[in-house]
């Protein structure tokens, strides 16, 4: 096996997809679940009661 290090895979052939820009993602993520406030995840998650 090549050591990576000395002999880097080239830059225009990505293995991976595209990644989508920050805004698109963030409009699919908010669209498809409420997403709970930070005090009542601190509840959940420390509240001994």
């Amino acid at each position: 096996m090549k050591c990576l290090l000395v002999n880097p895979r080239p830059k225009n052939n990505p293995t991976g997809p595209a990644v989508r820009s920050l805004t698109e993602s963030r409009r699919s993520v908010s669209s498809s679940y409420v997403q709970p406030s930070l005090g009542a995840v601190h509840r959940a998650l420390f509240d001994d009661s």
